[in-house]
């Protein structure tokens, strides 16, 4: 009997600090140890990973495929980098649906890190361990962010990044300054494909080949002459305003899903753009 009470009081004490513990994790990884081969598109592509934006099953797989899995088979650090819809997501969900091995996987959210309370989840078991950055540059911003990738890489957690050239990798060559080449050695990029390529995807999945194809291999699967028409029919206002919004990408001015302020959003378009709108106007425009 007495036994039995002080497991209870036991239990009394330690439920409360659990259930905090597994709040604080999923405030910090969307994604905890879940198996390669039971990720889905949409838990490393988000939206775009849905068959209405532009998702099919079918997978051009490229000699760049193997190249990728093999510095994971070498237990080495990844990062991928490539133009906008070169398929440098989608590449990593080949991989870790694909990978054939047990592999246990970890995704971070955009929330800014707390020292006091970030812990890496405890993984007890067999199996590759690793961690996936998508557009690694969005977390580069966070707070913290330095602390929680040293904290995985303490915890012998290998890390999968991707990231777009240009702007975006050069925010995160400087946020690591010299620790991005001991971290992650030489970047992998995704090319892009040639004609006779694009015309065997698009027969594959029924699709015609965009006027303006770009030579990303995304761009066929995402229909990009009905994006631009769009872009191009907006009034001045609105192109304004996504070119502000652009702006705040790059400086990572965004919450932890990825969603922008509509304050921050009319102050740089008033103070940058000079672009003076009453309150209907800007509910209007900026409505959800």
């Amino acid at each position: 009997m007495v036994l039995l009470e002080l497991l209870i009081s036991i239990l009394k004490y330690l439920l409360p600090f659990l259930f905090d513990q597994k709040k604080l994790e999923k405030k910090y990884f969307k994604i905890i140890w879940k198996k390669s081969s039971d990720i889905t598109p949409e838990d490393i592509l988000d939206i775009r990973g849905q068959d209405e934006h532009g998702f099919r099953e079918y997978y051009y797989k490229r000699d760049i495929d193997e190249e990728i899995r093999n510095k994971i088979i070498e237990n080495k650090n990844l990062f991928i980098i490539g133009n906008p819809l070169a398929g440098k997501s989608r590449a990593v969900y080949e991989l870790l649906k694909n990978f054939g091995e047990k592999v246990n996987v970890i995704i971070p959210t955009m929330e800014g890190i707390k020292f006091e309370e970030f812990t890496i989840p405890k993984k007890i078991g067999l199996g590759r361990k690793i961690a996936v950055y998508n557009d690694i540059d969005k977390h580069t911003s966070k707070q913290n962010f330095n602390y929680q990738l040293e904290q995985l890489l303490k915890d012998k957690i290998q890390i999968i990044a991707t990231c777009q050239t240009g702007d975006e990798l050069e925010i995160v060559k400087s946020a690591l300054n010299k620790d991005f080449t001991t971290i992650f050695g030489k970047p992998i990029k995704i090319e892009k494909i040639d004609s006779d390529q694009a015309a065997k995807i698009s027969k594959a999945i029924d699709k015609v080949i965009p006027n303006r194809f770009d030579g990303n291999v995304g761009s066929i699967f995402i229909s990009l002459d009905k994006m631009r028409y769009r872009y191009e029919n907006l009034s001045d206002i609105d192109k304004q305003i996504l070119i502000n919004i652009k702006f705040l990408y790059i400086a990572g001015m965004f919450n932890e899903i990825g969603v922008f302020s509509k304050n921050n959003i009319k102050h740089l378009s008033k103070h940058d753009s000079e672009l003076e709108l009453a309150n209907y106007e800007w509910e209007n425009v900026l409505k959800d």
